[in-house]
């Protein structure tokens, strides 16, 4: 039969477990939601210079700019997927 003390401490460790998964998770959809921000700022500014006749250029650098900040929330997205799964 298994004593009050290690119930108690059962408990604590099972609610620390359960404080963190939730900070964890919270902290994901923050990210995200920070990224998807991010990104339609350049999406209106590259809807904006598209339309224009005259500056391409500014379009291609802000389609880039995209480009390459999809490319830096996939990473991210990637590189803690797999500290996820060497946690568990």
């Amino acid at each position: 039969m298994a004593r009050p003390e290690d119930d108690e401490q059962r408990r604590q460790a099972d609610a620390g477990l359960w404080e963190h998964h939730l900070h964890t998770d919270t902290m994901v959809f923050q990210r995200g939601n920070l990224f998807l921000v991010a990104q339609s700022l350049p999406a209106v500014a590259y809807s904006t210079t598209a339309a224009s006749v005259t500056t391409h250029a500014a379009a291609r650098v802000m389609a880039g700019f995209g480009l390459a900040l999809t490319a830096v929330w996939a990473s991210v997205g990637h590189r803690y997927h797999r500290c996820l799964l060497i946690v568990t």
